[in-house]
């Protein structure tokens, strides 16, 4: 499985690009906004400081209050430019339910926003962040009727799931104002909308940006998809089609940039997994999403993803050419929460082991700054270290790959 937004050209990789962010890879919805103003190490964690924004850069990790000015972001006093910029997260406290909706959109976006209606394959929405608005229904995953509905919960697609009773299976064929007509075994039945939870189409293409793409995080729990800047305004993000959206800082909640001297570790393919061991396959890894804040158990230091992998787990991935530029891996490893057991974690390139450590629960998560040396594969081991108890595993956090160029290239 290749790392996400892996396949890159990396020439100019460890530079701040000067002609800004990469230009935006997005399908043309049918929409019309109308904005309202709105080395290697590995070492033990400290304790985040209090009312802290937390910022990962191509230098590393800085925590203070944040300030935007033209396409720099001042943290704590230091000025870091947009372009060294990989995540922002605020500590905005508790994230505000607004509106009763949200369409999550096949990208991975996600509007919070009021569901108007729906006739000829063309879906009405308006909310705070834009005026009326109509998106093409091929370009949605699901509808969200109830935001007290799991948002953690995808369902099967062509569903409609109500509070009370059996999902209802079928095609949507008109939303109005209190009823949706779906399309099912029964012929075209009226469902009154209120009960209703969640309507799902197809799957999402997952939590993490596509290549050329910045996202922001906002504290309703909106995820926008674009090509930003940072001002004294707040974020500017452009879309392809058409139109600009204009957010002032105090409604961000993080920022996830897609500079092109960094590759995100995504999830592997189930053919780049291997298990083993005596207690059984344990479960594949997933990726845990942070990013709207509706994660149960969240880390104890922030972060916006995260690859959770349990003991006899190997993780394969295929690293991109670096073209002459040192590559390091950067992650917070980070044991489970309630896990009973301490785990020991390798890093393979190409076969060589290149670094290993434990986690117990007296050193439970550790910063992973590890320079990797040339190969075409990274392997990550996971194992037990003491008794076969569950649950047992590491979140490796916000994991990815930065290509920094060498010194006197």
């Amino acid at each position: 499985m290749p790392i996400e937004n892996g396949r890159r050209e990396i020439e100019n990789c460890g530079r701040a690009a000067s002609d800004g962010p990469a230009a935006f890879q997005f399908s043309a919805f049918n929409v019309r906004f109308s904005i309202l103003s709105l080395a290697v190490a590995v070492g033990l964690l400290p304790a985040r400081v209090a009312g802290a924004d937390t910022v990962l850069t191509a230098g590393g990790r800085l925590e203070g209050e944040t300030v935007p000015l033209e396409n720099v972001i001042l943290v704590g006093g230091a000025s870091v430019p947009l372009n060294d910029v990989i995540t922002v997260i605020r500590d905005t406290g508790a994230g505000t339910i607004g509106a009763p909706h949200a369409v999550r959109l096949a990208n991975g976006e996600i509007w919070c926003c009021v569901i108007q209606g729906m006739e000829s394959n063309t879906l009405a929405v308006r909310g705070d962040l834009f005026s009326e608005c109509r998106i093409g229904l091929e370009y949605v995953a699901s509808l969200d009727f109830s935001r007290r509905f799991d948002p953690a919960a995808t369902g099967r697609r062509g569903l409609l799931y109500r509070e009370k009773g059996e999902p209802i299976p079928g095609s949507i064929m008109w939303i109005k104002e209190g009823v949706i007509a779906i399309d099912c075994p029964l012929g075209v039945l009226p469902v009154p909308r209120e009960g209703v939870v969640r309507y799902v189409l197809r799957e999402p293409s997952g939590p993490l940006p596509s290549d050329g793409e910045d996202e922001i995080g906002l504290i309703d729990g909106s995820i926008l998809r674009g090509s930003m800047r940072v001002s004294s305004n707040g974020v500017a993000l452009t879309h392809r089609a058409p139109g600009a959206v204009t957010v002032p800082w105090a409604a961000v909640r993080h920022i996830m940039r897609s500079p092109p001297w960094l590759a995100r570790l995504g999830l592997p393919a189930a053919g780049d997994v291997e298990t083993r061991g005596p207690a059984g396959p344990p479960e594949p890894p997933r990726l845990v999403d942070y990013r709207s804040g509706f994660e149960p158990a969240l880390p104890a230091r922030p972060c916006l993803t995260a690859l959770r992998m349990q003991p006899a787990t190997v993780a394969s991935f295929r690293l991109p050419r670096r073209e002459g530029n040192k590559a390091e891996l950067r992650a917070v490893a980070a044991l489970v929460p309630g896990a009973r057991s301490g785990v020991r974690i390798g890093l393979r390139v190409s076969g060589a082991l290149v670094d290993e450590k434990t986690l117990s629960a007296s050193n439970a998560s550790a910063e992973v700054l590890v320079e990797l040396p040339a190969g075409d594969e990274l392997a990550i081991e996971v194992d037990f270290d003491g008794p076969i108890l569950y649950p047992c595993g590491v979140d490796w956090q916000d994991a990815c790959v930065v290509f920094r160029r060498e010194e006197g290239r």
